[in-house]
């Protein structure tokens, strides 16, 4: 939870992610919504993080290994997080 929005390589994280997994397995990331960070961009303690953001923040489906099964992907906690979830194939 949380992270994924700012690495340099969120791609091979995801790739990672899946190659250490057990095939089957659930995969699951969560971390803030661009409609958070805009919100926070100007805060004393959030501006750090959310200012000078890499990229636009979205729930990283695009960038997951091809093949992962029953991907899912829905904002959560009234739109401040998104939930992005994936099954490893067996």
């Amino acid at each position: 939870m949380g992270g994924i929005n700012f690495l340099t390589d969120p791609a091979a994280a995801l790739r990672e992610m899946s190659r250490v997994a057990c095939p089957g397995t659930w995969l699951v990331v969560v971390d803030e919504t661009e409609e958070f960070a805009r919100r926070h961009e100007n805060s004393v303690v959030a501006k750090a993080f959310y200012r000078d953001r890499p990229r636009t923040i979205k729930a990283p489906q695009d960038l997951l290994p091809p093949g992962m099964k029953e991907v899912r992907a829905e904002t959560v906690w009234s739109g401040d997080l998104y939930v992005l979830s994936f099954r490893k194939p067996g």
